[in-house]
């Protein structure tokens, strides 16, 4: 499936803390979900892809489809999701980030 021109831009949202446990970044990822289904009720272009966790480091990287910057950052305060900063990212190589397929419908 191809992402809509203006879901074309992905973004990172970079969090940092110490003692970052799995079961933090869970909860986070519920919230921002459900932030960006809210903000696409009221018609922003948003939507929330997943998170990736690097425990050694602190760090959580939430992924973003975005019309801009300001959508993700939106999404996070709605989320309560602290962060240090939001950059535009590219996917290299044979990196994808997967997005739900819809269910195929049944042949009667």
């Amino acid at each position: 499936m191809t992402r809509p021109a203006s879901l074309s831009r992905t973004y990172l949202l970079e969090c940092y803390k110490p003692g970052l446990e799995r079961a933090e970044v869970e909860s986070a990822t519920d919230r921002a979900f459900e932030a960006t289904v809210k903000l696409r009720e009221e018609g922003r272009k948003v939507e929330y892809v997943g998170a990736i966790l690097v425990p050694e480091d602190e760090v959580v990287f939430h992924v973003f489809a975005a019309e801009s910057p300001d959508a993700v950052r939106e999404a996070s305060v709605r989320a309560s999701v602290e962060y240090e900063r939001v950059v535009e990212s590219l996917a290299v190589g044979q990196l994808e980030l997967m997005r739900k397929q819809p269910e195929p419908t049944p042949e009667i």
